[in-house]
């Protein structure tokens, strides 16, 4: 097998990975699936956690270093996918109760 077969192989292998990764585990409070892996790559390319300053930021920006090239090749194959997923995705925000602070209902003052 030369080289060159393995690196396409491992390129389709890795096509969408992010978009079943982040579609799989679920979205966070407040988030949807919706362009799950696709929005994961832009932040590891764009390098988000190199500018939050904090405990971790070290750490986390060292990370997406070593993700940069991955997520470079994995920007169009996540893209497809979350359009194929979309259907599932959209319904599930649609359907999924909204957390977000600014959603939620206040309940007006009582007279006393």
């Amino acid at each position: 097998m030369t080289l060159r077969t393995l690196l396409l192989l491992m390129a389709s292998v890795l096509g969408g990975c992010s978009s079943v990764l982040m579609t799989s585990d679920g979205a966070s409070p407040g988030d949807n699936l919706m362009y799950a892996g696709t929005r994961f790559n832009a932040k590891v390319i764009g390098q988000d956690s190199c500018e939050q300053s904090g405990y971790n930021a070290g750490y986390s920006c060292a990370y997406q270093q070593l993700l940069t090239p991955l997520c470079l090749i994995d920007f169009v194959p996540s893209l497809a996918l979350d359009t194929l997923l979309l259907p599932f995705t959209g319904l599930h925000a649609a359907i999924s109760p909204s957390e977000s602070p600014d959603k939620q209902q206040v309940e007006p003052p009582q007279p006393e």
